[in-house]
């Protein structure tokens, strides 16, 4: 129906009552989170608490979205241009662009043991849909997410024991990929604020070398890459192009 500036604080504040009574009883809180898939052009992130803690637990809503959006082996292309999928496609894709949050995540903690069910399982959704090749890139961008681990670094350790489990090549760039837009939008700093990334990512990496290699490597990279940029926004600065 119609949309006005009161539209999305209503709808805040129907939901907020029920998430509290509810996000604990599991049939509700799935049906609670459908409500919000409907709303999500009008929600942030935070405020779909139901689809949050449904997709934390259990990857069939993520494995829902990535069967949408991305092609399957043996596709009928022509049904997938018609404009009713597109426009299908076009929506599911602004709610996936929403979706950031690292697998079986409580209260800052991850438990190995559930986050693998959760990686098991989407691999196996993943396979019958025929979608097999597309688990690194849609398993990468999520652990991105990540909650630091108890000794202050990142990531902690049960996403690092996934990582070196099952991080192939398409994985570990996508896991870059995200770390990289997490950034977001900066101010330009002659290169200052890209050197401190870069001996963040680097200390972080010498500190997870020895026992997790391939996580190890991630950082390595990153800060190689942040290096390069300090440096050209350092010539760029003096060279008075900001």
């Amino acid at each position: 129906g119609s949309e006005n500036s009161l539209t999305e604080y209503y709808l805040k504040e129907l939901l907020s009552p029920l998430q509290e009574q509810y996000i604990m009883d599991r049939e509700k809180c799935a049906k609670i989170a459908h409500v919000e898939i409907a709303f999500f052009y009008l929600l942030e992130w935070k405020d779909m608490k139901c689809f949050q803690k449904e997709i934390k637990h259990d990857p069939e809503l993520y494995a829902e979205m990535v069967s949408v959006i991305y092609r399957h082996e043996g596709d009928d292309l022509e049904e997938r241009k018609t404009e009713e999928f597109q426009n299908y496609v076009n929506v599911i894709s602004g709610l996936f662009d929403m979706v950031k949050f690292c697998p079986c995540e409580e209260n800052g903690v991850v438990s190995y043991d559930e986050i693998k069910v959760w990686v098991d399982k989407l691999i196996r959704i993943l396979e019958l849909n025929h979608q097999k090749e597309k688990f690194g890139c849609v398993l990468g961008r999520l652990l991105a997410y990540a909650p630091i681990s108890a000794n202050g670094h990142y990531p902690c350790e049960a996403v690092c024991q996934i990582i070196e489990e099952y991080g192939d090549e398409s994985l570990l760039r996508e896991y870059r990929c995200e770390l990289f837009n997490k950034r977001g939008v900066f101010s330009p700093s002659a290169g200052k604020a890209e050197k401190i990334i870069a001996d963040d990512y680097k200390e972080n990496a010498e500190f997870l070398s020895v026992k997790y290699p391939k996580v190890a490597e991630i950082f390595f990279k990153m800060a190689r890459e942040y290096v390069y940029d300090s440096d050209l926004e350092r010539r760029r600065a003096e060279n008075g192009y900001f």
